[in-house]
């Protein structure tokens, strides 16, 4: 199969929930390509779903050690480090997928929550807000 066969069948396994086997087409792809950074993202975002939070991290850091670009690396890197109880470096990142991507409803509601626990509720109640406001702005909200 290639690379992008591969990631089509991780795709598919991704929407039928089937974690595993997601992931092992995902490194399929990893191993094709290594260079690929959209493979590492999917299958971090996989290792989430499967509870695997050190290898999802290493994932995202392979993520932006090719393209620091990437504003859902960011977010998802927050989501592994809020996890492991990092809030500064947490939010650190969700600031950063915020500000490659302004638009990033995901990670203000991200932010909101790291902010939460750290008992800034002002500056959470903001970055819920906006939150609302960027998914209602682009059809996501009721």
């Amino acid at each position: 199969m290639t690379v992008k066969e591969w990631i089509a069948a991780g795709l598919e396994h991704a929407a039928s929930r089937e974690w595993r086997q997601a992931a092992l087409s995902f490194c399929q792809a990893v191993k094709q390509d290594p260079g690929l950074a959209e493979a590492y993202q999917l299958l971090g975002e996989v290792l989430i779903s499967l509870n695997d939070w050190g290898n999802a991290q290493a994932c995202f850091f392979k993520v932006l050690e090719l393209d620091t670009e990437i504003p859902a690396a960011y977010n998802y890197l927050g989501v592994v480090l809020k996890h492991k109880n990092f809030l500064a470096e947490a939010e650190a990142c969700y600031r950063k997928a915020i500000e490659k991507d302004p638009g990033y409803a995901e990670a203000f509601y991200n932010l909101g929550n790291c902010l939460a626990l750290s008992d800034r509720v002002a500056e959470a109640e903001s970055c819920y807000l906006r939150a609302l406001e960027l998914q209602s702005k682009n059809g996501f909200g009721g």
